[in-house]
């Protein structure tokens, strides 16, 4: 597995992730604020880890066989993955 695409491929979803999560939590409790960069950076990667790791378990957990992605191989996955674009903004609620 390429760790670097892993690490990276949805930093822009764990960037989102985290300024929601500044938003909702700062309105009562002010402990974000003391991260500093190196941390926040650092929750922002785990975060960015595990939607990947999100998305390779639904592809490959999915009763349809890699929702036609391939035959379903760890490779045919980590190939998916590479080709979906990050998220960039969160869907429209209700959607």
């Amino acid at each position: 597995m390429n760790n670097d695409e892993r690490n990276t491929h949805f930093q822009c979803f764990a960037a989102l992730l985290w300024k929601e999560l500044e938003t909702t939590i700062s309105e009562d409790e002010h402990f974000l604020y003391y991260f500093d960069g190196i941390q926040v950076e650092a929750i922002r990667r785990a975060i960015a880890q595990r939607a990947y790791d999100l998305v390779f378990h639904i592809l490959d957990q999915s009763p349809y066989g890699c929702l036609n992605c391939g035959m379903g191989t760890p490779g045919e996955i980590r190939e998916a993955i590479e080709g979906m674009p990050d998220m960039f903004t969160f869907p429209a609620k209700g959607r």
